[in-house]
């Protein structure tokens, strides 16, 4: 097991299906792994001595009829053999749909205020989003669920590596003790055997969700095998905690009360290694790793990230890249990466900073609006420049269901010119506090999943010129004052001091109540009909104060 010390940005906890449990060593950023062996030796089987009986049949099974029976024997194997490799090349990895088949890709959001969620998928080109029959929290099925179980399944012969900026401390304070310590510790602190760590009423919660602010501010999770495999791209602390047991557990409640973003990619074996060099570049945090045997030979690039290797700060080293990646079904995604020294050179400022203005919009030739988390001091709308970038308001999925960016904790973007129909999910928000952290997104270009995405915006800030553009389903710009147009002119007199916001100050964040629904399960206008649970399960007035709390460690997330 690859184990140092939790407070190393490059802390991994590695299982190995083949059997070694190698130590590490730290010294300063390097990760030093040692083999350890057991100690066992190799068994050797040793020879029984034939029974009398057979002694005195020998001479039945001599002849033609050794022959016979070899014949059966071999065609026996042969058949096992067969039946055998069938069946491993049936194993097949990749994103699924919401009843559990392969697709190329997926999008989606889970609507603040429960565990209800709408999605889109290649197949919905003409339906909009559509809301899941699905819950999250019940872990039955649904396109998320279906698509995470696999590295829960399949954890003796898949590659894979859950990346996540907020862990879940329990889950790492068991890894570093025997279980003969932790459970006299749970007993001790009065905690039930089957306690939930992510319930508001667990004795943990007050060491759930450690942040890693020197790593990536990135969550996800990779995986491959030699048939291929996905990337899911996902915003949620402490999810999915592979590492907490062999069986999917479900959604962690204590992550239901804002909105979500998915995005997963299925991606051949081939493309592992232009995936693993983007990660290199965020340098997350992996919480959960599976390396089994062979598996330098499947995706030589991406084990070596899962075991540390990612690009450090020197005078030439590439501090970001747009990389083009294909799927399973070759469709072009585009993926773009940041380290955390990528704006080093750059002035406090400079909005070039911003990973949405600087890298992606340029990278994409389209104007963006972005609906990330924001907290103190962030980047505010970037009008000048070949491409603007502003920042989303308020969300509505239809006519009932509306929330506003402070119950969002998504990270996606969507252009806003029809010529360029791309959608973005990742890890990053636009704030100044995120310049020095690694991170990216990825984005597809289609004109339905554009429409589905762009028709969410209610309201958003504008830029001069834009007061024609459209704003999404009915949506309107923002309102503006005299002082609005007088900031307008120069976005770069807008920003405040990056040094008052290194780490939002926890317990500022506003008390209001998530999505207030009157239902019915409709999932939006020009959206298709909305299937199964309604889009969005609506908080209640007056919500328990500490549900608010128990998730303010999602400040500057």
């Amino acid at each position: 097991m690859i184990s140092t010390t939790p407070d190393n940005p490059s802390f991994l906890q590695q299982h190995r299906s083949d059997g070694a449990n190698p130590e590490a060593e730290t010294g300063g950023d390097e990760i030093i792994c040692r083999e350890h062996t057991t100690g066992a030796g190799p068994t050797v089987a040793t020879p029984l001595r034939p029974a009398p009986e057979a002694l005195e049949t020998r001479s039945f099974m001599s002849g033609p009829y050794a022959i016979a029976v070899g014949i059966l024997v071999i065609a026996a194997v042969i058949v096992a053999a067969g039946a055998v490799l069938l069946n491993a090349k049936k194993i097949e990895y990749g994103c699924r749909d919401e009843q559990g088949n392969l697709i190329d890709w997926m999008v989606a959001i889970k609507h603040p205020g429960g565990g209800s969620y709408s999605y889109f998928s290649p197949d919905q080109a003409t339906k909009g989003l559509q809301t899941s029959k699905f819950d999250l929290l019940d872990a039955k099925g649904g396109a998320i669920t279906k698509t995470i179980q696999q590295i829960f399944e399949g954890k003796k012969d898949l590659i894979f590596g859950e990346y996540n900026d907020q862990t879940n401390s329990r889950r790492m304070l068991s890894s570093l003790l025997p279980e003969a310590l932790m459970a006299p510790l749970r007993r001790l602190r009065g905690e039930k055997e089957t306690g939930h760590a992510g319930a508001p009423s667990s004795i943990w919660s007050e060491f759930e969700a450690q942040s890693h602010g020197s790593c990536g501010h990135s969550k996800g999770v990779i995986a491959m095998a030699p048939s291929g495999g996905f990337w899911l791209l996902h915003s949620v602390p402490t999810w999915p905690d592979s590492g907490s047991g062999s069986k999917y557990a479900g959604f962690p409640e204590s992550q239901t009360v804002y909105g979500q973003s998915f995005l997963c990619v299925s991606i051949p074996s081939k493309e592992s290694e232009a995936v693993a060099n983007q990660l290199s570049l965020i340098h997350p945090y992996f919480s959960n790793v599976n390396v089994p045997k062979g598996a330098d030979k499947v995706a030589p690039r991406l084990v070596e990230v899962l075991e540390g290797d990612f690009v450090r700060k020197s005078d030439d080293a590439q501090s970001s890249n747009v990389q083009s990646i294909k799927t399973q079904g070759g469709m072009t995604v585009t993926s773009v990466a940041k380290t955390g020294f990528y704006a080093d050179d750059l002035d406090d400022s400079n909005p070039q900073a911003d990973i949405y203005y600087g890298l992606v919009a340029p990278a994409l030739k389209t104007n963006l609006a972005t609906e990330t988390w924001l907290r103190g001091d962030h980047f505010g709308k970037a009008c000048k420049g070949d491409y603007q970038v502003t920042d989303i308001i308020s969300i509505e999925l239809d006519d009932d269901t509306h929330w506003t960016s402070t119950q969002d904790h998504s990270k996606w973007a969507v252009s806003t010119v029809d010529k360029n129909p791309y959608v973005c999910v990742g890890g990053v928000n636009r704030m100044r506090s995120q310049q020095r952290r690694g991170g990216g997104t990825v984005c597809i270009k289609n004109a339905g999943l554009h429409a589905a995405f762009y028709g969410l915006i209610d309201e958003r800030d504008t830029c001069p010129g834009e007061g024609n553009a459209k704003k999404g389903r009915g949506g309107k710009a923002s309102k503006k004052t005299k002082k609005d147009e007088e900031e307008e002119e120069d976005p770069e007199e807008e920003e405040e001091d990056p040094e008052e916001d290194e780490e939002e100050p926890e317990g500022e964040e506003e008390e209001e109540e998530v999505v207030e629904k009157k239902s019915k399960g409709k999932s939006g206008k020009g959206k298709g009909k909305g299937k199964g649970k309604k889009a969005g399960k609506g908080s209640k007035k007056g919500k328990k104060k500490d549900e608010e709390e128990e998730n303010d460690d999602v400040e500057d997330e």
